[in-house]
């Protein structure tokens, strides 16, 4: 089966010639934190989708440093352009809401009321209801493809990758679970009161 309009999205952001790439190529912006190889490599082969949570909340500081490490920089040749927003149902000493990645909160929300609404916007899936926090990552496509051109929309999805990645493995690390979750793009804009549009998302909570 083909998809045509995968095509010619990669066709339009592909580099061609050298200079391309080199007018692409932008200074690292930073190093990756350092973590135990042993701790890390055990949690990559132990990590699945967890989608059975339980009820109790999660600790408001580990919260903190598993964002920390997902928002971390990555070493890339391209500059940052995703944003993390963070729905909160479930964290100690955190009212309900939409936080950003720093856990400052943005809009505050009834709890039962963001459940429902964090498990609608993930195509009515039941474990982002059940998550003790749900984190997006967004981007402003208009504003990346003004900045880096078509292949700026290649870049904004490999950078919510890596940063999704880290918030599931983080997860394991820390003896909870996650798992990713498609979703209703124009709805998780509404429901996040942005207008960047969504890249991924992870639900992570206690193990069930």
């Amino acid at each position: 089966m083909r998809y045509a309009l995968a095509e010619a999205a990669h066709a339009a952001s592909e580099l061609r010639r050298p200079d391309d790439v080199r007018d692409w190529r932008e200074p690292e912006g930073g190093s990756e934190p350092l973590l135990s190889r042993d701790e890390l490599l055990g949690a990559i082969r132990a990590r699945r989708s967890v989608r059975r949570y339980g009820k109790e909340p999660l600790p408001r500081a580990q919260v903190a440093e598993l964002l920390n490490w997902s928002e971390a920089p990555i070493p890339s040749d391209a500059p940052r352009v995703v944003r993390q927003l963070v729905t909160v149902a479930a964290v100690e000493g955190l009212r309900p809401g939409i936080y950003d990645a720093q856990l400052n909160l943005l809009h505050e929300r009834d709890e039962d009321e963001l459940r429902v609404a964090a498990g609608f916007v993930a195509m009515e899936q039941d474990h982002p209801r059940l998550a003790a926090v749900n984190v997006f990552q967004m981007a402003d496509l208009d504003q990346v493809v003004a900045q880096l051109g078509e292949r700026g929309y290649r870049w904004a999805h490999l950078e919510a990758g890596i940063r999704a990645g880290r918030l599931q493995i983080g997860a394991f690390m820390h003896g909870w679970g996650a798992a990713a979750s498609t979703f209703y793009d124009d709805e998780v804009s509404k429901f996040l009161q942005t207008d960047a549009a969504p890249m991924l998302m992870v639900a992570v909570g206690p193990r069930a």
